[in-house]
């Protein structure tokens, strides 16, 4: 980054000669994906350098192969639930034609788990239906957070979008209609900011404002339930979707809408106890879950409307935070 009198007024790059260059520009956005490249070599005092927590990312492998075989259903894309293969997060089925399949895992970081390549060598291709294929077409790994957005996505001539602004969905990690709204609401900014002659954190902060109010409080509170799926184990999966605890569709709209349902009848609530009775730890955490999802989101919606109410916001929301990992019993 250029920095003049503590403010961001460019970038400093190196070209295909090898030559250092210099762009410069009134609102440097920078959408560099996870590395943040940009965002990670700015002063550490700037609210906007925040770091990702491994355990609050997955590493994710994949492998387009070309199978030996016609897929039987290519238009359904699988993701599959399964603390053995895919620790803290999930593996995937995902067809792109009718013997073509993008087929990768991703795990959760910073907990010690084997590399997903090295997982996906020695439990995933074993299956018959991963192994059977002719070639390889592409292969590659990366890092993807899976939180919460960031506490701001802009600061004083500075915005930061997608994986670069954590805005994803933290349940299954995908950001790309994620990352286009936060474009979208970065454009009407930047422009709104070129209008005002102003590129202040302040002038930018609408960007935060709508984001938030559109995606973001529903993103908060799936982080929410993001940290307790990731804490059961292959028998709680089983036994809740045997049970119809919470079937795969439930888990789907939990995962787009950011709400868990709790709002449950006598009846509905003496049918649940009865249908956990082989599981009763489950139920106050079910009920933990839907009270901490409902609570992020209300905090959410309180976002500062400028940025001096942002070290006081983001002090509650960490300490909502522990509270609940704390009753969770997340260490």
């Amino acid at each position: 980054p250029l920095l003049e009198s503590g403010r961001l007024t460019g970038v400093k790059a190196i070209d295909e000669k090898g030559e250092q260059i210099v762009f410069k520009g009134k609102v440097i956005v920078d959408a560099t994906g996870n590395s943040g490249l940009l965002r990670k070599m700015l002063p550490k005092e700037w609210p906007v350098n925040e770091p990702l927590e491994p355990q609050d990312s997955n590493v994710a492998y994949r492998e387009i192969r070309a199978l030996n075989y016609e897929i039987e259903e290519p238009s359904y894309l699988k993701i599959y639930i399964n603390q053995e293969v895919a620790p803290g997060g999930y593996w995937w089925f995902f067809p792109e034609g009718k013997d073509v399949a993008n087929i990768g895992l991703g795990v959760q970081d910073g907990m010690g788990h084997p590399a997903p390549n090295v997982i996906f060598k020695e439990r995933l291709d074993r299956l018959e239906a991963i192994h059977n294929y002719r070639y390889i077409i592409n292969a590659s790994g990366s890092r993807v957070p899976t939180r919460r957005p960031a506490n701001t996505l802009v600061w004083d001539n500075f915005i930061g979008i997608g994986d670069n602004g954590y805005t994803v969905n933290p349940v299954h990690g995908g950001g790309m209609g994620y990352a286009m709204v936060a474009a979208y609401f970065a454009s009407k900014a930047i422009v709104d900011a070129y209008t005002k002659n102003d590129f202040s954190a302040k002038s930018l902060w609408r960007l935060n404002i709508d984001y938030i109010r559109s995606i973001g409080r529903r993103q908060a509170s799936l982080d929410i339930f993001r940290i307790f799926l990731q804490r059961l184990s292959n028998d709680d999966i089983e036994y809740g979707l045997k049970h119809g605890i919470m079937n795969s569709e439930q888990v789907y709209e939990t995962s787009v809408s950011g709400e868990l349902k709790a709002n449950l009848s006598l009846l509905d609530k003496v049918s649940l106890a009865l249908r956990m009775l082989g599981r009763p730890s489950l139920l106050p955490k079910l009920a933990l879950v839907a009270q901490y999802m409902k609570r992020v989101a209300e905090l959410y919606d309180a976002y500062p409307e400028s940025p001096s109410g942002l070290a006081e916001w983001v002090r509650l929301v960490e300490g909502l935070y522990s509270d609940y990992k704390r009753r969770l019993g997340v260490s």
